[in-house]
Order: C-alpha cells, then structure tokens, then sequence
C-alpha cells in the first residue's frame, strides 16, 4: 500500500510542469523580452539577474511572466534546475550519481526513513518537479531536488550559485568551448561547454566534472575548441555560425535568435566587435577574430539593451525612466532597505547597492565584498568624489542617477569591504550639508536618463567630464 501512495505521489509530481504551471528562474544577462516565440517584436530588455515566472518550456524558447507581461526569452537566458533542464531535453540527468548536499531523510517503501549524509553518493532514477526520486542500494524514495549536487568537491545543483562555476566557466571561456560570459550560475550553456571539451578530449559526451575532466580542464594540454582557429563568412551555415552568434548575443553585440545562418545581422554584429577590439572591420569572422572573441580577452559591449521610445519607456522592461526625487515617486520606488543593481554607463559595470538612508538624496551601500570591487574597478580603482553617470535598476527598471565614489560616513552593512556608505542623486536630489543642488550630480542624472542606449558607445565622456570641471570650478565639489 505504501509503495502504491509512493508512486502515486511520483505521478502526481512528474505532472507537475504543464503550461499553465509557474517555475521562478533566474536571468543571468541582459536579454530581449520578445513578444513571439520566433523572437518577433519586441517589448524591452529584462537586466541580468531579475526573476521571472517561468510558464512554459517550448521549442526555441521559454515563455516567461515578468510584471505585466508575457513573453519570451531564449533558452540559454535562464539558469535553470534539474528539472526543466531535464524538460528541455539539452542533457539527461538520469542514471546519474548525486550527491547530498546535506542531511536529508530518504524514505522508504517500509515506512522507515534513513538520514542520506552530507556527500553520501545516490542514484537518480527520476524527476518529479521539485524532487527526484534517488536510490541508495535498496533504499529508494523522494528527496527534495536542492538537496542534491552533481558533483561530490564542488557541490552545487544547475541553476543555483556555486563557488567553483566562475573560475571553471573562465577557464572553458579561454579555451573557446564556453560562449557565455562567466559567472556564478551552472546553466545549460555550462553543461554544453563541458560536454564540448570531454568530446574533444575523447571522454565521451556525457555531462561529467570529475577528477579526469578537471585534470584536462586545468593542464597545460587542454585543447582549444576548433572555432577559435576557424574562419566564417557571410552565406556560412550551421553549428558553428550558431556558436558565433551565441557569443556575439553573450557579449552584447547581437539581438537575435541564433538561426546557424551568417546573415547581414551577424554582419554587422562582426563588425561592431571588430571595431571595439580595434580589429580591421570586414564583417568576416577570420581566425583573429574568432580567436579574440572566444577568449576571456574579449571585450563586453557595455549594455545590451533593444531601442524602445520615451513615451513608452515607463511601460517596458527596459529603457530608462528619469523621476524627480522629492516629487517623483523615486523614494518610494527605492525605499530604505530595498536592493538595487547600478550600472556604471561609462564602462558597463554593475554590481549590487542597498539604500541605508538619505533624505536629500539616497546613501547606499554596496552590498558584498564582490559588490565593491566592481564598484571600485569601474571608479578607476581609486576612491574619489567624481560623479558618474548611472542607471538604477529596480524590479526591472533603469532610473537615471548620478553617483560620487567616495566612502563616508557610516555603514551599516558588514563584511563589504566599504568602510562607509556614499550618495546616489537623482533629478532634483540635494546635498543633506547645504541642501542645494549640485550641478555635477544633476548633469550626470541628466545625460543618464536623456542618453539614447543604442548609441551611448557615442558619448564623449571626455568632452562632458571637461565640462563639468569648467562649470565647477571654484566651487565646493566635495560636499554631501
């Protein structure tokens, strides 16, 4: 009987990712949100780290929730877990070895529970939305998904954060297996870049990090992937014009589902590439170019955003939104305590803030040790009272502000390596000193909220920043 209600429940379980269902996952770059699933139209760009309902897993795409709209996005977009990685068909999870990632009953079919340890070996027979069913010699029952890792050292799950995934997806980057641009999250195009290189080393094509795989992965014989010494044209097709797309949408140079086709799109997006790196601009993907741009040398177009109106821009996942600081709405929209993500507009960098108070304007912190060191890397390395021009994103939402990039004062937030806080202005922001307006900061939150995001590559940042220095002149710039 109680094997009966046992699968039972599996049944019930496996049912459990029909269309109408509503999975969260996690974006890990800027992506368009499409109207179609054949990635026609347009409704914005949704940032690099915003959640949304997953409603479907289709064909090309997955169709997704995001505020008041649905739409969809491509595969490769979301981290996604076991489950809907194994829905999607790109790489079998069953019949493998997992691991606890830590203590976890697993039931069995006689009414007792055994206590599965933290590293013990299981294998997994099936997935039932949030759990798998595993079986360690004759035990076998349901245990939740998260609670389970691929890999015995590295311990992490697909789709969630792991402190090894960076460094690996790195190293497959150099080796121009990975097309992604490396972070903390084990995604499919994880998965696809170690198949790739296992294929290439002759160790099979199964999604596999053991100790054979990191001892190729980190020797000196690695092999690099044949794109980087290929060469592609306009009127190529196939797998590898798919890869070079995928590359160029990861670094921000293409907006586009990969079709395997070298059409005028990718053209362009070659050649755009080609003049950021300083490269000669034929729109040809010759060995120079394919090897600079699988590499971990290459360089990230600083946003990836699809053009959209002013007047439309309040309504759209993406574009940028200017409100005024004491009328506007802003405050409540970025209250104390809430979590933002900033971008940097001059170089493209953003990393994570939380307002801890202001009344003139926000002060904030950043809000991990990685979180200030990008802070400081797109500052120039050095701490100063330069403002900068910025977007604040907030629940899918860019906002124009203007930062300085000095720690003062004091923090409250603990282990961030910023000793202090510093100031975000937004339109009509004040000093809390002196409360007046600081032009500088207005003139940044200006250009920020103003500037055009296909072409702020335009900007003569210097020619501004000169300016800004001539209007200030004689005045008190480093007041707050």
């Amino acid at each position: 009987m109680r094997a009966f209600v046992l699968f039972l429940l599996l049944l019930l379980l496996s049912c459990s990712l029909p269309a109408s269902a509503e999975y969260q996952a996690r974006v890990v770059r800027d992506t368009a949100l499409y109207k179609e699933e054949s990635a026609a139209g347009a409704y914005g760009s949704i940032p690099e780290g915003t959640t949304v309902g997953v409603l479907a897993i289709l064909e090309d795409a997955v169709r997704v929730r995001f505020g008041r709209n649905e739409g969809y996005l491509r595969k490769d977009a979301l981290a996604m877990d076991c489950a809907q990685l194994e829905a999607l068909g790109s790489v079998s999870m069953l019949g493998r070895s997992l691991y606890a990632l830590r203590e976890v009953q697993l039931p069995g079919v006689s009414g007792q529970s055994k206590m599965l340890r933290t590293g013990d070996e299981v294998l997994l027979l099936a997935l039932a939305g949030d759990y798998a069913q595993v079986k360690q010699v004759s035990r076998s029952g349901l245990v939740p998904l998260d609670a389970l890792a691929l890999d015995e050292e590295l311990c992490y799950v697909l789709g969630l954060p792991g402190d090894s995934i960076r460094d690996m997806e790195a190293r497959l980057e150099d080796l121009g297996h990975f097309d992604g641009v490396p972070d903390d999250v084990l995604d499919i195009g994880t998965a696809e870049a170690v198949i790739r290189l296992r294929v290439q080393a002759g160790l099979g094509d199964l999604f596999l990090i053991d100790e054979d795989f990191e001892a190729l992965l980190y020797g000196r014989d690695a092999p690099r992937h044949p794109i980087c010494l290929g060469h592609l044209e306009p009127g190529d097709a196939g797998s590898p014009v798919s890869r070079l797309q995928n590359r160029l949408i990861a670094k921000g140079y293409l907006e586009a589902f990969p079709s395997g086709c070298y059409d005028n799109l990718v053209c362009q997006a070659v050649m755009l590439y080609q003049q950021m790196e300083g490269l000669p601009q034929t729109g040809t993907a010759d060995q120079r170019t394919l090897s600079r741009l699988f590499s971990g040398a290459a360089r990230t177009l600083p946003r990836n955003l699809i053009p959209v109106s002013r007047a439309s821009s309040p309504y759209l996942p993406g574009g940028v939104v200017s409100l005024e600081w004491f009328e506007g709405g802003i405050q409540e929209i970025f209250p104390v305590g809430a979590i933002a993500q900033v971008t940097d507009i001059a170089t493209g960098i953003t990393w994570q803030t939380m307002r801890r108070g202001g009344i003139n304007h926000a002060d904030v912190q950043p809000l991990t040790k990685e979180d200030t060191a990008a802070f400081k890397r797109a500052a120039g390395d050095e701490w100063s009272w330069e403002r900068r021009a910025i977007w604040v994103t907030v629940d899918g939402v860019r906002y124009g502000a203007s930062m300085n990039c000095m720690p003062h004062g004091q923090g409250a937030i603990k282990d961030n390596n910023f000793p202090g806080h510093h100031c975000i202005h937004f339109p009509g922001s004040r000093t809390h000193k002196s409360n007046r307006l600081d032009e500088w900061h207005q003139a940044c939150a200006a250009l920020a909220s103003e500037a055009d995001p296909t072409n702020i590559e335009n900007i003569d940042w210097d020619a501004f920043y000169l300016q800004q220095e001539i209007e200030r002149e004689g005045k008190d710039y480093m007041e707050e």
